[in-house]
């Protein structure tokens, strides 16, 4: 993914660039603009862009100030002036801060996309020979005279390795995963190294002669929860994590090139602890696990069985959770014993349902999980659903059943105006909760969706009678207030009540 920036004090100027550039064509994700230089340095603290395109003389900070204070923070960003002035002494500015180009207003959009595109090629190639340097660190044996100038040069570097592995789609290929990671990574403000070893895993070294800085970033658990969407994981313990979900493996701190290998290979370990830790997760080198071998009592299985044969459901829910609480409190690795026990359950539910559950009453990976689950989570959360899946089959019929009862009340008593979810629980004899899900599973909308959609459908017949007005139409749909009516009704049908009658009298008179 590559980025940029135009700093431009001049409004048509700045937006005649970020229109006219193709940047797509280029390569570039992401474009954003700043008026002046302060506003400029504001926004890179935190989006850190790849090519900074920048005005010279702007009010406040000039360009070259900008740019020199971007190069501390942004050391491999390429730099494009654009100026009025072919001053001497800007020039010499422009060369010292490496700059890629200097382009003299007006401006020459053939000669701006050129330099743009030795902008990305530079970055392209320092990228690969970043990528280069990683692959050789983790792959070769070091001396003294071969070591890597751009890092091992000083004996004071320390380093640490981090292997993010992605949770894929199973019987699917991604390629384009890690964009917003790489760009979350390179924002952190450490200077480090990007590899990827196959399509669902990442290498990343991080690296500083700062050793308090380093560790800072190193002990940082906000900054890891982060990179691996933690705060973003789903809570229901049924629901399959998203397919971008990440784990973290966190090498250990060393220094020298003999011991990146070191760091590499603790981190492929620790991402060993994904299997009780689950998705969007993190863990240390240092993090112990188990390899449980040890079989379940019997009596799980046979208060599991009888919960299944009982149709139970919320107790044979409850098993499955002791079960996955204690495989996961034990630091369990997800062994050929762990699947097993899970495949045993699953067979257990399997004939509690009399056949195998169709796919249609799973989620779309379930039926995969069970062989490529790489989580106690994910397996405990595919039980979960086929135990919902067998159980609830039966009452289909009974659901329909109380859904068709719902949609009768509601035409009955759309007038009502204090007609609610809870007072239609009431006349079904039920919880509003209850009927709230069940109607939602067995339509796709919820019961105040369906109240609205009638009452306006009703709405609409009865503009269409011209004896009544618009008051008393929304008295009689139930709305005690004639704006807020309006105001639905439009929104809903893109027409105000009034035109919507203009519009149907229209329609409905006969033409000579």
């Amino acid at each position: 993914m590559i980025t940029a920036i135009v700093v431009e004090d001049e409004r048509l100027i700045r937006e005649g660039i970020t229109e006219q550039v193709p940047w797509k064509k280029l390569h570039i994700d992401e474009v954003r603009t700043a008026a002046n230089a302060e506003i400029a340095l504001n926004t890179c603290t935190g989006y850190h862009p790849d090519i900074v395109i920048s005005d010279i003389r702007m009010p406040g900070m000039d360009g070259i100030t900008l740019c020199t204070k971007l190069r501390e923070l942004l050391p491999d960003a390429q730099i494009i002036f654009i100026s009025g002035y072919s001053d001497k002494e800007y020039l010499m500015s422009a060369i010292d801060l490496h700059a890629v180009h200097y382009i003299e207003k007006p401006i020459s959009l053939t000669e701006l996309v050129g330099a743009i595109r030795t902008a990305v090629s530079e970055l392209q190639k320092t990228r690969t020979e970043k990528n280069n340097v990683l692959h050789t660190l983790l792959n070769a044996s070091f001396s003294t005279q071969n070591e890597d100038p751009l890092l091992l040069q000083t004996k004071t570097t320390t380093f640490f390795v981090t292997v993010l592995q992605r949770r894929g789609r199973y019987g699917t290929t991604e390629t384009d995963a890690f964009t917003d990671t790489c760009k979350r990574i390179r924002g952190c403000g450490m200077p480090c190294l990007i590899d990827f070893t196959d399509e669902r895993k990442m290498v990343v070294l991080f690296f500083s002669e700062d050793k308090r800085k380093l560790a800072e970033l190193y002990q940082n658990t906000d900054f890891w929860a982060s990179l691996v969407g933690r705060q973003t994981q789903r809570k229901s313990p049924a629901a399959f994590p998203a397919p971008e979900s990440l784990f973290a493996g966190i090498g250990i701190q060393t220094a020298g090139s003999g011991g990146v290998r070191q760091s590499y290979e603790t981190a492929v370990q620790a991402l060993n602890c994904r299997s009780f830790k689950g998705w969007c997760n993190y863990a240390y080198n240092s993090e112990a696990y188990t390899e449980r071998t040890a079989a379940p009592e019997p009596r799980l299985f046979a208060d599991f069985k009888k919960a299944l044969a009982d149709r139970q459901e919320q107790r044979a829910l409850n098993i499955l959770s002791a079960v996955c609480r204690q495989l996961v409190g034990a630091n369990s690795l997800l062994t050929h014993p762990v699947r097993n026990l899970y495949y045993t359950l699953d067979d257990a539910v399997q004939k509690a349902y009399g056949g195998r559950i169709p796919d249609a009453a799973l989620p779309a990976e379930g039926t995969a999980i069970k062989e490529h689950a790489e989580t106690i989570q994910e397996l405990h959360a595919y039980l979960c659903c086929s135990v919902h899946a067998a159980l609830s089959a039966e009452d289909t019929r009974k659901s329909s059943f109380i859904c068709k009862r719902i949609t009768n009340y509601i035409q009955n008593q759309y007038a009502d105006k204090q007609l609610s979810v809870q007072s239609i629980a009431d006349a079904v004899f039920l919880t509003p909760t209850y009927i709230s899900c069940l109607f939602k599973k067995e339509t796709g909308q919820t019961i105040g969706q369906y109240l609205l959609e009638y009452r306006l459908k009703k709405a609409e017949e009865f503009l269409r009678n011209p004896q009544y007005k618009i008051y008393q139409i929304a008295d009689m749909v139930g709305y005690a207030d004639a704006h807020y009516f309006a105001r639905l009704f439009r929104k809903q049908t893109g027409l105000k009540p009034s035109d919507f009658r203009n519009q149907a009298d229209y329609h409905e008179k006969p033409r000579c």
